[in-house]
């Protein structure tokens, strides 16, 4: 049976510094608008996969309007939009197709075009985040989604965060961004990415997360000692990347040990997902990899790193921004969101900021 991306248009709450608001559908989102960015077009394939190589065939099957993400064109057409939902969508914002951006709790913005600019605007809530539906069952599989883990899938070995699994194949940016920094193994509280002061001269004031986040930011420093970015997806899902370069020893192992283990858990998912090297899922990876070692051997790339659930850890709460009562919007562009950074690795000095 198929799955059709569909939008309750409930209201939703959100918070400020000293209050709660409540957003009905078709309101504009009073708050910085954050999460991972999604398009609906028209389409018109799909794609099969050979039931004994796996092998994947893109298969013309008519136009239709889907939502999914930009990248992997012919493989990532997602899951199609049904028509209440885009009658929805276009009553609010005036057209059908265009820029979607969810958040991790499932509150889905749009963009619309008033007299004063770009401003973002409520629909509702979703009822499957996009990513989890790019592609059909990987066959023999159960408990993976084609290029992702389902929601189901925490239970296998190579997506928890005791062994340190791979995220299969999330692209850059894909996720609410965070950085942790070195304060926080002191205040356990996340932060936006990119320098505090480059937010105050625009007359934003962002305030980090409550410091509830004990548990995730020790996990964090696990691996990746000297703090970073994380990325927060629909469901409270949490991912990283990696660099060799990032780790360091602890009591049980040293910084090479701890790399071998991550490169054979990687190697490991990746042989029991498929062993086709035209999957989607193998030229993610492969691009990944290739995309940031620089001018350095292959093994310089970064790892997509599966780090949990927000469930897993503290009081199970998926990050909330906080913004002072008097903020007002800097952001005025359909294809960003607020916090979005340049460069998807931070450094040294933000970090320590």
């Amino acid at each position: 049976m198929t799955t059709l991306f569909t939008i309750n248009p409930e209201p939703t709450e959100v918070f400020t510094s000293d209050r709660s608001l409540l957003v009905e559908s078709g309101s504009m989102w009073p708050v910085p608008i954050r999460g991972s960015k999604y398009m609906i077009r028209f389409s018109d394939y799909s794609v099969e996969y050979l039931p004994e190589t796996d092998e994947p065939q893109v298969i013309q099957n008519g136009e239709t309007r889907r939502i999914g993400m930009n990248r992997l064109k012919e493989f990532s057409p997602g899951p199609e939009v049904s028509e209440e939902t885009i009658a929805l969508i276009e009553s609010i914002r005036g057209w059908k197709n265009g820029p979607v951006t969810i958040t991790p709790r499932g509150e889905a913005l749009v963009w619309r075009e008033d007299e004063n600019g770009w401003n973002p605007y409520y629909v509702g809530i979703v009822n499957v985040d996009p990513i989890w539906f790019q592609h059909p069952d990987c066959l023999g599989h159960p408990g993976v989604n084609g290029l992702f883990p389902t929601p189901e899938s925490s239970g296998c070995q190579w997506f928890t965060p005791q062994e340190w699994g791979l995220w299969t194949g999330c692209m850059f940016k894909t996720g609410e961004p965070w950085t942790v920094r070195v304060r926080a193994r002191e205040q356990p509280c996340l932060t936006w990415p990119g320098k505090r002061d480059s937010y105050s001269h625009r007359g934003l004031i962002m305030l980090g997360t409550d410091n509830i986040h004990s548990e995730l930011i020790k996990a964090y420093f696990d691996i990746r000692p000297c703090g970073g970015r994380l990325y927060v997806m629909m469901g409270g899902h949490i991912w990283i990347n990696l660099r060799k370069s990032n780790i360091r020893d602890n009591e049980e192992m040293d910084a090479d040990e701890i790399w071998a283990k991550l490169r054979k858990n990687t190697l490991g998912a990746l042989r029991k997902l498929t062993s086709s090297k035209n999957h989607p899922l193998t030229q993610m990876f492969n691009a990944r990899m290739m995309a940031t070692k620089g001018d350095g051997p292959i093994d310089e790339g970064c790892l997509p790193i599966y780090l949990g659930n927000c469930a897993d850890f503290d009081i199970g709460t998926i990050p909330v921004t906080r913004v002072t009562a008097n903020y007002k919007r800097s952001v005025r562009r359909p294809d960003m969101i607020e916090g979005d950074e340049q460069n998807p690795y931070s450094n040294r000095e933000e970090r320590e900021e």
